[in-house]
């Protein structure tokens, strides 16, 4: 039926009727499927000529432009620009909202007008596809045109509405048009997504992605210019400086790696060479990282920090695409990895590069073992990294001496040390790694190790003997007799073991968390589970260990000796600190790389007083740590508590105690509204302890008063500055001078250590 039909008119009359309330009362009717077909093919139609219009006006104000040499249209230009941009946005809108309406309510007919008439090619014409710059509404027609396809993308449900839109290559042609593509030198938006229009075009990307399956996958390749436009402008947008920008384009990529069509993923690997531009993606993020660093300006911490998570949120994306389990995708980033940025990094340990390049390689592979779970990844990066050619350098990286303070460069001043070590822990960490490349590089944790032996004693093939035993377990002998190199040598790297030791003997430069970490890399190397006996470790390694804990442990009994009580109050905190290492949030952190940011730096003290303390409490600090990696070694307690610093006998159920056995001081008590008594105050590492002596029995006391330090709260009294006041619980005050004995230490610039003793007050 022709549209300009008489019968339209009295249809349109009866819409009106229908659809506009008489009254606020008035019931709304469904839009009746037969009226809509005739609107629909009307605005179809009306819309069509508009466009058509439009072009030609465009195209030839365009040239008229271009004639007169102008770099901007004159007045009278201009608002003929803006009259088309105004009626080429109002047709399109109303476009678009009547085929997503008629889809909805399956009115097809509406649709086969549009496709016969030609009008989603008429669309693409409205941007001239040269010096479109000259045209000052063509951010406002781009972003008409835009949002057109953006409404139907995400709201045409019917498969073959989409299937003739995708066709022919007009999809490519929309992707790739050069008034908004952006990776075309003409791009509409910036880099930063500011522009409207520019993030249009992103979100129909992620649109045209959702809408991937086996069936419309092929429309998107452009074999006759051998390219995949969805993809590739995807790609493009992964050097966005917006950071939901490049999210946008992680999940682009993501879906058409999810749909899994076999040609279109030979086309990618064939032709478009997709995993290694992936790839190249992680390698340009790094490169810029050490370029800025190698700048040496701490002005652009804050952006460089930033980067650094932009750069690991890249290898959760490769670590997203190999959850999709797909074996050539996988195979195929894995080969672009291994072969570009990975053996950049890791040439780069044994080149004469800068110390920033070797330092900034070391961190992102620690990354890499870090965040990544898929496992020919990271036995190809291991085997990278142990072989003959890489290993010796990494094993100097533990030996470097520390930066200077006046280094100009921004690093930390343990940067080489750190960062292998924090590799060395990664590796060791990470529970993905194949057992036998980490044999074959004589890296593999103990435990690790002793459990690969009882499975390949079982699927050798056990057999029952006579007595009932289990013949294939007879190599796995109680101790580690059992545990032996291929060579029959130590089933642990000796060189390596020994380098991790000579850490643990720096005396400055050396930040504590990489002590802890190295602890923690030789306990899992070499050794002993909870409540096991054995020396694990023997020959000079032992001898070198022995020799440096020897060292710390003569310095605090030559300084206990002499009454520094400072070592004292240090020892006490550091000796009941339990908390264990948190391995991953210390692989993570930037400050390994990178000092940290703060816009309001520390007030610094300035004092010999805070130098004694940073000495002092590192010097515990590093006793404690080769204290506690002696006992994982399995080396007995004789070697690891100062003569000088006995154990503590006090039994916390005691009702009495001997007084001899203690140091004490005279006090008077007095517990709430109860009389004062004459008392003791006894010296405990770990215990606030109050006595009063036994009148018939000298030498006793009975306990008055006995909890652990942690507990108590210590307050000089606002009546008597000769009274303490002993409170059982912790509490906060917004004075901090009331805290009496109770005072802060500023042991480092990261550090903030709370350390309390009970001071000798003449009266409680």
């Amino acid at each position: 039926m022709d549209w300009l039909d008489p019968a339209f008119g009295a249809a349109m009359a009866l819409l009106e009727a229908t659809t506009t309330p008489t009254s606020a009362t008035s019931p709304s009717f469904p839009p009746n499927p037969i009226i809509k077909r005739k609107e629909g093919i009307q605005i179809v139609r009306t819309s069509h000529t508009t466009l058509t219009t439009a072009t030609a006006l465009i195209a030839s104000l365009h040239l008229d432009t271009i004639k007169a040499n102008r770099k901007v249209p004159d007045a009278k230009r201009r608002k003929q620009w803006d009259a088309i941009a105004s009626d080429t946005n109002a047709a399109l809108n109303q476009l678009g909202q009547t085929l997503v309406e008629c889809d909805s309510m399956d009115i097809s007919d509406v649709f086969d007008v549009f496709f016969e008439l030609k009008t989603h090619l008429v669309i693409l014409t409205l941007i001239p596809a040269s010096k479109s710059h000259l045209i000052p509404i063509i951010h406002q027609l781009t972003s008409s045109v835009l949002k057109f396809f953006n409404l139907l993308s995400e709201n045409i449900e019917k498969d073959y509405i989409l299937f003739l839109l995708f066709s022919n290559n007009y999809v490519n042609d929309l992707i790739s048009l050069p008034g908004f593509g952006f990776r075309h030198s003409e791009s509409l938006g910036p880099a930063d997504g500011s522009d409207e229009g520019f993030n249009y075009f992103v979100t129909l990307l992620k649109n045209l992605s959702n809408k991937l399956n086996r069936n419309s996958i092929n429309f998107f390749l452009n074999e006759h210019l051998e390219d995949f436009p969805l993809f590739t402008e995807a790609l493009a947008l992964f050097s966005s400086d917006e950071r939901m920008v490049r999210i946008a384009a992680r999940t682009v990529t993501l879906n058409i790696f999810k749909v899994n069509d076999k040609s279109a993923l030979e086309f990618l690997e064939n032709t478009v060479d997709a995993y290694t531009k992936l790839s190249r993606v992680w390698e340009k993020e790094v490169s810029a990282i050490e370029k800025s660093i190698l700048l040496n300006n701490k002005s652009i911490l804050p952006k460089l920090e930033s980067d650094i998570d932009d750069c690991v949120d890249t290898l959760l994306y490769f670590e997203d695409v190999f959850a999709l389990e797909i074996p050539n995708v996988c195979d195929g980033l894995v080969a672009a990895l291994v072969n570009g940025p990975i053996q950049t990094l890791t040439n780069s340990l044994s080149s004469s590069d800068a110390l920033e390049t070797q330092s900034t390689s070391l961190f992102f592979l620690t990354q890499l073992f870090t965040h990544t779970t898929y496992t020919p990844l990271l036995d190809a990066t291991t085997d990278l990294l142990f072989s003959t050619t890489i290993k010796p350098h990494i094993l100097q990286s533990l030996n470097t001496k520390p930066l200077s303070p006046s280094s100009s460069t921004i690093l930390p001043s343990d940067a080489p040390v750190s960062l292998c070590v924090a590799l060395l822990a990664s590796i060791v960490n990470n529970r993905y790694i194949s057992v036998d490349v980490l044999k074959r590089c004589n890296i593999c944790p103990r435990q690790t190790l002793k459990t690969r032996m009882l499975v390949d004693s079982l699927v050798a093939g056990t057999t029952t003997t006579p007595t009932g035993s289990l013949s294939g377990l007879s190599t796995l002998s109680s101790g580690v007799e059992g545990l032996k190199g291929e060579a029959g040598g130590s089933w642990y790297d000796e060189a390596l073991v020994g380098c991790l030791i000579e850490v643990l003997g720096s005396t400055a430069g050396i930040r504590p968390v990489c002590l802890e970490l190295t602890v923690w890399v030789l306990g899992m190397l070499v050794g002993v589970q909870a409540g096991k006996k054995g020396v694990l470790l023997d020959g000079e390694c032992l001898d070198m260990l022995l020799k440096f804990h020897e060292k710390w442990r003569n310095m605090i009994v030559a300084l206990v000796n002499d009454g520094v009580d400072l070592v004292v109050d240090l020892l006490e905190y550091e000796t009941n600190q339990v908390v264990p290492l948190d391995v991953p949030r210390i692989l993570q952190d930037t400050r390994l790389l990178i000092p940290r940011n703060s816009s309001t730096p520390k007030q610094p003290l300035s004092t010999s007083f805070a130098n004694e303390v940073r000495d002092m409490s590192f010097l515990v600090r590093i006793w404690k740590l080769t204290s506690q990696c002696l006992v994982k070694l399995g080396i007995p307690d004789k070697y690891n508590t100062p003569t000088r610093i006995q154990k503590v006998e006090f039994d916390p159920n005691a009702k009495v105690i001997n007084l001899d056995s203690f140091s004490t001081q005279p006090c008077i008590i007095q517990q709430d509204k109860h009389p004062q008594v004459n008392g003791y105050f006894v010296f405990d590492a770990t215990t606030f302890l109050l006595t009063v002596p036994d009148p018939l029995a000298p030498g006793q006391a009975n306990v008055t008063l006995s909890k652990p330090l942690q507990c108590v709260t210590a307050i000089l009294s606002d009546t008597s500055p000769s009274t303490l006041e002993i409170h059982y619980q912790s509490l906060v005050f917004a004075d901090t001078k009331k805290r009496g004995s109770m005072f802060f230490w500023g042991v480092n610039e990261v550090d903030t250590t709370l350390c309390g003793r009970m001071k000798q007050h003449g009266g409680m």
